[in-house]
């Protein structure tokens, strides 16, 4: 999955490493990614929305409680009611509830649900999740949040629904890794700094249809930017530069300061800093 959770710009600027000049930008996005997914890895979590289907099996003993994954939105969950493969039976919106009830995923200060609950409120034709193996398929947005600010960049002209040139309005401010929604559409900026046709113009790559989305033709429109919660980002500044740092070395266990006798020991695992900003974001495993 493409997602970086930081920019090249965050990561290149003055209160990061101070880094000019654009010979090392494809090296620095895959470490971004690298790292990115290092941190999913530990957190047992993704940060990014990701459209999918999948299936679940149901609660031992049966229950009016099916735990999920962290997700956004659904849009579908059927049951394989006689264990025949198919999933023939539909749960209606009326027949569960998401669960925490306030969780509000599309907010800066919100998160994913964590479970469907039977709903006990209404007249629905289901009071419970049966037990079986893969008894559950269940369709929508997957992942911690997604919250998206307007960049305040416009779209130019018609986009193809394979394009991969976004022409923009005024000169790019987005960056190589940043990850942007136009309509429904998630797009992902492999490159920057493309003089456009007319004045003020900018145009940026993209990768098309991330986050499995669908790639479609787009005419001018907004330029939503998705926002990562701040101490994932700042763990991602923090892991990617001591590993940078590290290079210089030769990625050495240890260095030696000859000035003043010093030792400096790196692990091998995440930063201590990085483990402390990720703290509340850890799903442990029971």
């Amino acid at each position: 999955m493409p997602n970086a959770y930081v920019t090249l710009s965050a990561l290149k600027g003055t209160a990061a490493l101070n880094f000019t000049g654009t010979a090392y930008d494809a090296r620095l996005l895959t470490l971004v990614e690298a790292v990115s997914r290092q941190v999913d890895a530990y957190c047992g979590r993704h940060f990014y929305p990701l459209t999918e289907t999948r299936n679940f099996d149901g609660p031992s003993p049966s229950g009016t409680r099916l735990p999920l994954p962290d997700f956004v939105a659904l849009t579908a969950v059927t049951e394989d009611t006689n264990s025949d493969g198919t999933f023939e039976t539909t749960w209606t919106t009326s027949d569960y509830v998401a669960w925490p009830y306030n969780a509000a995923p599309t907010s800066e200060w919100g998160r994913g649900h964590m479970a469907l609950l039977v709903n006990a409120k209404s007249n629905g034709s289901q009071d419970a999740w049966l037990t079986g193996q893969q008894m559950y398929q269940v369709a929508g947005t997957w992942g911690w949040r997604a919250f998206v600010v307007d960049t305040g960049e416009r779209g130019s002209g018609t986009l193809s629904a394979t394009g991969t040139a976004l022409t923009l309005t005024a000169s790019s401010t987005l960056s190589v890794g940043e990850t942007v929604r136009v309509e429904n559409e998630y797009l992902y900026v492999i490159g920057t700094g493309t003089a456009g046709t007319a004045t003020g113009t900018g145009i940026v790559t993209v990768q098309r249809a991330v986050n499995g989305s669908t790639g479609t033709a787009h005419s001018t429109g907004t330029v939503q930017s998705l926002v990562f919660p701040l101490e994932v980002r700042e763990a991602c500044l923090i892991q990617v530069a001591r590993l940078l740092k590290r290079r210089e070395s030769g990625f050495a266990t240890q260095i030696v300061f000859l000035e003043t006798g010093a030792v400096a020991t790196f692990s091998s695992e995440l930063d201590p800093d990085v483990k402390a900003m990720l703290a509340r974001y850890r799903r442990v495993a029971v």
